[in-house]
């Protein structure tokens, strides 16, 4: 247990940032998802060391792309899929897990995704793999939008009609099949 400083109030420096479960939107060419959590550690901590070797190597200037090609592929491991940039899915269960240690402190932000896991951003290079598409409050844009009971859009289940404005959107859904993102409102 313990507790941990968030955010100060009075002049906004956070030390911690939630981390919701929901829509995230991918934002690499190839977002690698693995079957086991064991997996993404070993090809997050291979990744890991190509980049530390090839930090190190542009350093002394002595880049020899050999040795780093055999450091990075001596743990290969199989992806269950490789999602590409701009695809939504939906995080079922977020986990922090150690990076390896010889980085010194850091950790692998993991997700769950229904394909399986992958990781949304290491501590340690700070790179930012997919975004979460939050709720909140989101301005209509079009003429009309109409309000469904179910996050189908099923023309018999329609309940209501929105003009352009202002609405507060407290869960969003990602219709795989549909290719749509849907929005709970909070007042219906």
């Amino acid at each position: 247990g313990g507790y941990i400083s968030l955010e100060d109030i009075a002049d906004g420096f956070t030390w911690a940032e939630p981390v919701p479960l929901g829509v995230y939107c991918t934002l690499l060419d190839e977002f690698e998802v693995f079957a086991e959590i064991e997996a993404v550690i070993q090809r997050a901590n291979s990744s890991a060391r190509a980049a530390s070797a090839a930090a190190r190597a542009a350093q002394e200037e002595e880049l020899d792309a050999g040795s780093s090609l055999a450091e990075s592929s001596a743990e290969q491991v199989e992806a269950v899929c490789a999602l590409d940039v701009n695809t939504y899915f939906e995080v079922k269960a977020v986990r922090a897990v150690p990076l390896l240690q010889t980085w010194g402190q850091g950790q692998l932000l993991l997700v769950q995704l229904d394909q399986g896991w992958a990781w949304l951003e290491d501590s340690h290079l700070g790179q930012l793999r997919a975004r979460a598409v939050l709720p909140g409050a989101f301005r209509t844009t079009a003429t009309c939008t109409d309000i469904f009971a179910t996050p189908e859009k099923l023309v018999d289940e329609r309940i209501g009609r929105l003009t352009p404005g202002t609405v507060q959107v407290e869960e969003i859904k990602y219709l795989e099949k549909e290719e749509r993102l849907r929005g709970r409102l909070v007042d219906g």
